[in-house]
């Protein structure tokens, strides 16, 4: 089971993974002034029905120093240890997704090191022409959903901790495809921001269910789980 360390968001928590040898690295990603950028909002405002583009920019426009941020800076050292990034894009319009997809073909990556997240079939449609740069991972929220993106090229599947079963995990296994799973909770209000959240019980839980990756916080834990 791969190991992926999630929300690297700042220069920090890159160190901090990178010394407990991940896999692959998890960021959220937001396509700005002809550049791809680390991005780390303020707060949770963001997920409870703002205007998510709108907070992004006024964001973006208020950082100071956002050279360092700049994935094309950060992507040489990140691939010369990682296997892959894993890249979510925080921008929901559909806009900047061609610009998104020119910045990251400029990192000259190979397409097996680059995987991009798809929450919908209408951003799968733009990111399948795009599949000899890039690999795809399903971020849908049903069996139905991800059954399409992977008709459309995606080669992976998220799945939220509380989704899995060990009949669900082979129905989608069926489908041909990898496996990820975010550890923590995506429904219930008071683990609400515990996203890769994992203790030793959930890895060899994961690890029995076959999961081919899973995208923790807590990298020094998992890679003494999971050599």
């Amino acid at each position: 089971m791969k190991l992926i360390a999630h929300r690297c968001n700042t220069l920090e928590s890159f160190d901090i993974a990178l010394a407990y040898n991940p896999d692959a690295i998890e960021m959220d990603i937001v396509y700005f002034e002809n550049s791809l950028y680390l991005y780390h909002p303020s707060g949770n405002k963001n997920l409870f029905g703002h205007d998510v583009d709108q907070i992004i920019q006024q964001e973006m426009t208020e950082k100071q120093n956002k050279i360092e941020l700049d994935l094309k800076n950060i992507a040489p050292k990140l691939l010369d240890k990682a296997e892959f990034l894993l890249l979510d894009l925080k921008q929901k319009s559909l806009d900047v997704l061609p610009q998104f997809l020119e910045q990251v073909k400029q990192l000259n990556a190979k397409p097996t090191q680059i995987l991009v997240g798809s929450r919908d079939t209408e951003r799968m449609e733009v990111l399948k022409e795009n599949l000899n740069s890039l690999q795809v991972l399903s971020l849908g929220s049903t069996y139905e959903e991800h059954k399409k993106m992977v008709e459309m090229g995606a080669t992976k599947v998220r799945l939220w901790e509380d989704d899995l079963s060990k009949d669900y995990v082979k129905k989608i296994k069926d489908l041909g495809v990898e496996v990820f799973v975010t550890a923590g909770y995506k429904t219930s209000p008071e683990r609400k921001g515990n996203a890769g959240f994992v203790t030793i019980g959930k890895l060899e839980w994961f690890n029995d269910l076959e999961i081919d990756a899973v995208l923790v916080n807590d990298m020094e834990l998992a890679r003494k789980i999971i050599g």
